[in-house]
C-alpha cells in the first residue's frame, strides 16, 4: 500500500501537479497542511487506490477548515435531463471525459501554501523523515474546485467560435461529454476537433466511446502517450 501510495505522489510531482517545498524557503503566505488518506478500489485493476485530501478537516473544533475559508459558489452545470434527451436524438452517440480535469487547472502561486501536505521521504521506511509538498493546481476536495473547473472550461470554449465548441459547451457535465450527431463523417470531425480544441487548454479527452465503429477505430489509432504512460482513449464497445 505504501509503495502504491508513494508511486502516486511521485507521478503527481512528475506531471507538475505538486511540488516539494524547500524548508529554507521564507514563508510569506498563509500556510495550511491538508491531511490525506487512501481509498481502496477493489474493483479497479488500473487504479487500485486513490488519495483523498481532506480539505474539511479541522485542527481543532473551534478552528475553521480550509473549506470553511473558501467561497462555496455552485458550478455552472448544464441541465443533465436535457443532455440525456439530446444524447438520444441523433444516429451516432459519442461519449468522452476529461482526464484528471481538476489537476489541469493551475493554482495561483500565492495560494499554494494553503494546500501543503506531508509525505514520507522513503515510502518503504515508515520512520524516514517527512517531506513537505504543496499543490500547483486546483485539487479535488476543495469546496470551490467544481466552480473553478466549470468557469475555466466555459471560458476556453467561449473563446472559440465553432460548432464543435458550442456542442462541447452545451453537452458538458462536470468533466463528462455526452453528445450525438446525425452523420458519421461529422462524428469523425467532432472527434478530431474536440481533441485538438481541449488539448490547447491542456485537457486530454479520453475514454472515447461510440456506436460508430469508425469513431472507435479512430480513438484506438490515436491513443495518447505522455511521460511514458499510456493514456486510455477508448472505453468498452457501446452496444
Amino acid at each position: 500500500m505504501l509503495k502504491k501510495y508513494g508511486d502516486i505522489i511521485k507521478e503527481q510531482e512528475l506531471r507538475g501537479f505538486i511540488e516539494r517545498v524547500d524548508e529554507l524557503e521564507p514563508t510569506i503566505n498563509k500556510v495550511h497542511y491538508i491531511p490525506h488518506h487512501a481509498v481502496v478500489k477493489k474493483d479497479s485493476s488500473t487504479t487500485p487506490i486513490r488519495i483523498v485530501y481532506d480539505c474539511s478537516c479541522k485542527m481543532y473544533q473551534n478552528q475553521p477548515s480550509l473549506n470553511d475559508c473558501l467561497m462555496k459558489t455552485p458550478p455552472e452545470l448544464n441541465d443533465l435531463s436535457k443532455i440525456l434527451v439530446r444524447f438520444r436524438l441523433h444516429r451516432y452517440a459519442i461519449t468522452t471525459d476529461i482526464e484528471k480535469a481538476f489537476l489541469h487547472v493551475g493554482l495561483n502561486k500565492d495560494d499554494r501554501d494553503v494546500t501543503r501536505f506531508l509525505w514520507l521521504s522513503n515510502p518503504s521506511d515508515v520512520t524516514s523523515p517527512l517531506m513537505t509538498y504543496r499543490f500547483k493546481v486546483v485539487l479535488f476536495g476543495a469546496t470551490c474546485s467544481p466552480f473553478i473547473l466549470s468557469a475555466t472550461l466555459l471560458k476556453h470554449l467561449q473563446q472559440t467560435n465553432s460548432n464543435t465548441a458550442r456542442m462541447l459547451e452545451r453537452d458538458l457535465y462536470v468533466d463528462n461529454i455526452l453528445t450525438s450527431i446525425d452523420r458519421e463523417s461529422d462524428a469523425l470531425n467532432f472527434f478530431e476537433q474536440a481533441r485538438e480544441m481541449m488539448s490547447k487548454a491542456g485537457f486530454n479527452l479520453r475514454s472515447w466511446n461510440s456506436n460508430s465503429i469508425k469513431v472507435r477505430q479512430q480513438a484506438v489509432s490515436q491513443t495518447v502517450f505522455r511521460h511514458g504512460h499510456r493514456h486510455e482513449s477508448i472505453g468498452n464497445e457501446m452496444e
